[in-house]
């Protein structure tokens, strides 16, 4: 799996703009929302299997409730 930043570059070489094509403010905005949004997603992931591991070490139940509660913690819901 590519990193958000990772992503960010190959996309706008892909698109060309390391060449010669021009960077918008709009151009920006969009690539950096995708980036940000995939950074997120990535972040909660890894927050969700940290909680998971720290579970299954302790013991402890890890199912499909625990991953909701996992989800709405890091997303502040809690």
């Amino acid at each position: 799996m590519k990193t958000a930043v990772e992503w960010l570059v190959d996309e706008m070489f892909k698109q060309g703009y390391f060449n010669d094509k021009p960077m918008t403010v709009d151009n920006i905005n969009y690539f950096a929302n995708i980036a940000k949004e995939m950074e997120k997603e990535q972040r909660e992931k890894e927050f969700i299997n940290g909680y998971k591991t720290r579970s299954l070490a302790s013991d402890l139940e890890f199912d499909e409730v625990s991953e909701i509660m996992a989800k709405r913690l890091f997303n502040g819901k809690l």
